[in-house]
């Protein structure tokens, strides 16, 4: 499965079950569980990929915008 949420230049990509990240300058971006813990937190430009999450449901909040992504 494929899903994407895109904020400006921040965007979260799940692939082959691992989770993609791309901050852009300027942007704070927080992945919470369902339980509203988070689980990965990024302030400055970065790409990244986060392989150590259980499948699940997340909620992907950039800037003001949240978008929820199933891993």
């Amino acid at each position: 499965a494929i899903a994407t949420t895109k904020n400006e230049q921040s965007t979260v990509k799940v692939k082959d079950g691992q989770l993609h990240v791309q901050v852009a300058e300027g942007e704070h971006l927080i992945i919470y569980n369902m339980k509203g813990e988070a689980v990965f937190s990024a302030s400055k430009p970065t790409t990244r990929v986060i392989d150590n999450l259980p499948k699940g449901i997340y909620i992907v909040k950039t800037g003001h915008k949240s978008q929820k992504i199933i891993k």
